[in-house]
């Protein structure tokens, strides 16, 4: 009687199947092993959201991954024409410099007189 009971109890404390308690649970519903897994397609940007109008994320995870990729890139871009900008004006005032250098060179005071020996 004491064996009938303690199964009883046991039975109903253990609803669930043991099998089920780790990858084949998600397995049997077509789900990945784990949604934030380590991995190149976590790591590595997301090319197909570029372009689209409504972006279709799948966790929470990949859209705020999304979003710091798109301000990282912003912040790449707007870093890129701030060194263009700079660059451009580097090589003007050099450009500048270099014509003030030949200007000063050309209106040098000269001696007198006609050197030829």
């Amino acid at each position: 009687m004491v064996h009938i009971l303690r199964f009883t109890l046991i039975r109903q404390l253990h609803s669930a199947n043991r099998l089920e308690a780790g990858g084949v649970f998600r397995a049997r519903r077509r789900l990945p092993p784990s949604n934030n897994e380590w991995g190149p397609l976590t790591d590595l940007p997301d090319y197909t959201v570029i372009g689209k109008a409504n972006p279709q994320f799948t966790s929470e995870g990949q859209r705020r991954r999304a979003i710091r990729q798109f301000n990282v890139a912003t912040k790449i871009i707007q870093l890129v024409g701030e060194m263009n900008k700079t660059q451009a004006k580097y090589a003007e005032n050099k450009e500048f410099e270099k014509i003030d250098i030949e200007s000063l060179q050309d209106n040098r005071l000269r001696e007198k007189g006609n050197k030829i020996a």
